[in-house]
């Protein structure tokens, strides 16, 4: 058993002691406030194309929220009229684990990407790697095309899209000044990442490129 999945075992295990101590009423309100005001700012975002708003909306929305709803059942509770018994422990537990889990599992994929700049992220990586909760999400994942390396970079910097970014002086800029901030606002930038096959190619050249590191 590697670090990652000690971690996330441990991890798992407190989100459902965590889960039974609440039950289920108030273990399904952090999840349902976030799911409704990610909808809500996507849909505002679609309608506005305003992404500041839609951010914030995304951001403090399932606070308000959260904090609402935890107003609403804490009302409901002094009346005396709910009571956690056993089966909304079980399902608070249950519950609670499930959204740790899918709120984990995802930052510990990212985290596979994380660039080999020190000994301690190319150790992280690896034992990501050869952890079960990596196999458990990447067979969820549908299988890249086989690709060489060479093949796999070379069909990056082809594309016209890549020629078009570096070639552009403003990316250019930030790249040099590390200036992540203004590269992901870059118009040209966030019209890109909205293209899955042209992030499919970025992914595919970093995995070849990174694969000996792991």
């Amino acid at each position: 058993m590697t670090v990652t999945d000690i971690c996330l075992f441990l991890i798992e295990a407190l989100a459902l002691l965590r889960g039974a101590s609440r039950g289920f009423a108030r273990s399904v309100i952090g999840p349902c406030a976030l799911v409704i005001a990610t909808g809500v700012a996507f849909l505002y975002y679609r309608a506005t194309k305003d992404i500041g708003v839609s951010l914030a909306i995304g951001l403090l929305g399932p606070i308000a929220l959260s904090l609402i709803l935890k107003m609403i059942l804490g009302s409901i509770n002094a009346s005396g009229r709910v009571k956690s018994g056993f089966f909304s422990r079980l399902a608070g537990a249950v519950i609670t684990a499930a959204w740790v889990a899918v709120l984990t599992l995802p930052i510990i994929f990212v985290l596979t990407f994380l660039p080999p700049v020190h000994s301690s992220i190319t150790a992280l990586r690896k034992d990501i790697h050869r952890s079960f909760s990596y196999s458990l999400l990447t067979s969820f994942i549908p299988a890249e095309p086989a690709i060489g390396h060479a093949d796999a970079v070379k069909d990056l910097r082809e594309d016209q899209r890549m020629q078009a970014l570096l070639n552009d002086p403003a990316i250019a800029r930030a790249l040099q000044r590390k200036d992540y901030a203004a590269l992901l606002s870059n118009p040209k930038v966030m019209e890109s990442a909205q293209d899955p096959q042209f992030i499919q190619k970025l992914l595919s050249a970093y995995q070849q490129i990174t694969r000996t590191d792991q």
